[in-house]
């Protein structure tokens, strides 16, 4: 739903010029079930494709949950982007009934960490579900990589 949106910060690499990439979009489920969408994001810039990812991420939407999604692709390299496209491909949960939010638990979630990005601090934490579930949603929480949040840095007052 609307525009794809592309922002960079140039990093020096050694003889070359990196950038720290966010890919933005809105996503939008119409449907009355949940949907599961693996998804690929590819990036251009100057009239040539910069970076694609793999087409492992993947977008879970509630029926008809809106949300904004930021994606990091890391291979873009000298020539700054200047747009991005994403492709979605089918819905894996079906008529899958997903995980009561209420069963995650999280764990040893870690103080966040500022110093390790451009922009950007990090938090882990372990995420295990424990309430009830069917054999499909078994295998499709079995199937998730854990995951990393990442918060904007914050920022400082002017003196």
């Amino acid at each position: 739903m609307g525009d794809v949106s592309v922002t960079a910060l140039p990093y020096g690499l050694p003889n070359a010029t990196g950038y720290d990439t966010a890919v933005t979009f809105t996503v939008v489920n119409p449907s009355d079930f949940p949907m599961v969408s693996p998804y690929r994001v590819t990036v251009t810039g100057g009239g040539k494709t910069l970076d694609t990812t793999d087409g492992n991420d993947e977008v879970v939407l509630a029926p008809h949950q809106q949300l904004l999604v930021v994606n990091r692709p890391n291979g873009v390299r000298d020539t700054p982007p200047d747009a991005a496209t994403v492709s979605f491909y089918s819905n894996e949960a079906g008529q899958m009934a997903l995980p009561d939010p209420a069963g995650w638990k999280l764990s040893n979630v870690t103080t966040p960490s500022c110093d390790g990005g451009f922009v950007g601090c990090e938090v882990n934490a372990d995420l295990v579900y424990d309430g009830e579930t069917n054999i499909d949603m078994q295998l499709k929480i079995n199937s998730v990589r854990s995951p990393s949040l990442r918060t904007a840095r914050p920022s400082l007052p002017a003196t």
